[in-house]
């Protein structure tokens, strides 16, 4: 994992969110990472501190792949994820998780190893990665099905932004984050 030089508060990374260009009216902002990095931490740090931001978690839209699926075999449907949140939502648009309405406006993070899928990836406006060291997210949790080929694939290339998981900064990990720019 390269060098994480900033330290940056949440709260600042809200107003970063804030004033990020946005295509429409939404602001889409993908949050990938291994499994255990702390990508859900993180998102949920972000939305406790502004109630303009909408989480959508990719575990929501979790599938049991093949076993003989050709290619990547994710444990996810991402053409649910893009049919009823993404492409909903680039045409101004309200977008739907789990039968609940995802209004437009705002901001609205999909969070989950996956959500850099390269199906996916265009449909954001930033796109943050999320890592912290093997052993602290093989302590946290495993890797998921199909994830390891999907690292391979390199999802992290053209993040906009690459936070430190870890939680090993000094500062309180709920009001601090480690941040590097891409």
């Amino acid at each position: 994992m390269p060098a994480l030089r900033t330290i940056e508060r949440l709260d600042d990374l809200v107003t970063r969110l804030h004033h990020q260009p946005r295509r429409k009216l939404t602001l889409l902002v993908g949050v990938d990472g291994p499994s255990g990095s702390g990508k859900t931490t993180l998102t949920l740090g972000l939305a406790r501190l502004d109630p303009e931001i909408t989480v959508v978690a990719m575990d929501d839209f979790a599938v049991q792949p093949a076993p003989d699926a050709p290619g990547l075999a994710v444990a996810v449907d991402w053409r649910a994820v893009r049919n009823q949140v993404l492409l909903p939502l680039q045409t101004n648009r309200p977008g739907a998780q789990r039968g609940s309405e995802i209004g437009v406006g705002g901001i609205v993070i999909v969070e989950g190893v996956f959500s850099s899928l390269r199906q996916l990836r265009s449909s954001y406006d930033m796109r943050i990665w999320v890592d912290a060291s093997e052993e602290v997210r093989r302590a946290r949790r495993g890797p998921r099905a199909g994830e390891q080929e999907y690292l391979a694939e390199t999802p992290e290339a053209g993040a906009d932004l690459v936070v430190d998981g870890s939680g090993s900064p000094a500062h309180d990990r709920a009001h601090y984050v480690r941040v590097r720019e891409t």
